[in-house]
């Protein structure tokens, strides 16, 4: 898949809702205080894909995306249900 389209699948299961998060995720949203309205607000107004990484121990392909009013950034996965799996959360830099 191209970027865009990368993009707008991320733009389309996060308007569906489908978008979870795991511990660690959490765990940096409260650290960076990051609340559950920027983390929907990144992924519906993704504008870019700063990296793809194909080569994870789990064999699934990994996204650092950027956006949102802030330009905050989520390193991303796709699970088997084609859900977001949003693995953390960055700050901007």
């Amino acid at each position: 898949m191209s970027d865009q389209e990368i993009i707008s699948l991320i733009k389309s299961l996060a308007k569906q809702g489908k978008y979870f998060l795991r511990l660690h995720a959490r765990q940096r949203m409260t650290d960076r205080n990051i609340t559950t309205a920027d983390i929907e607000d990144i992924l519906i107004n993704v504008n870019r894909i700063l990296r793809v990484d194909t080569d994870n121990p789990d064999g699934i392909t990994s996204y650092k995306v950027e956006g949102g009013i802030h330009s905050h950034r989520l390193a991303i996965k796709f699970d088997e249900e084609n859900a977001i799996i949003i693995i953390t959360v960055m700050d901007k830099r």
